[in-house]
């Protein structure tokens, strides 16, 4: 009994494609694979489920990738970014002696409630 092309092909189309039991071990190599071959995602199809854990890294964030908008409610909270607003020091602004000047005390009382509540960091 011989099996003719056209009745594989027709098996393959009522199974819904070729499947991984379908493909022989060491079948598929790199060089038979073309190089511009591209691959496309549809957004919103890698979901957390299929990430392996800490698979994404800060080295893999690109810059600026992660806006407001890409953040969850609630995501960022003020216990998570305390230690950050106390570690960063702002010194006073220097008095110039023009009406600068009014801005910087007022700018500066600020600055000193905010290092006297724990909120920013001693300049």
């Amino acid at each position: 009994m011989s099996i003719q092309l056209k009745d594989y092909v027709a098996a393959i189309y009522d199974k819904g494609g070729i499947g991984t039991e379908d493909i022989l071990d060491g079948a598929i190599t790199a060089e038979k694979l073309v190089d511009s071959l591209v691959y496309s995602v549809e957004d919103g199809s890698i979901t957390t489920a299929k990430l392996a854990d800490k698979a994404v890294t800060t080295a893999k964030i690109a810059d600026i990738a992660v806006t407001t908008a890409k953040l969850a409610d609630e995501a960022v909270t003020a216990d998570k970014i305390a230690s950050a607003l106390k570690s960063t020091a702002i010194t006073d602004l220097p008095a110039s002696g023009n009406a600068v000047d009014d801005v910087a005390v007022v700018v500066n009382g600020i600055l000193a409630a905010l290092r006297k509540a724990g909120i920013i960091a001693s300049a």
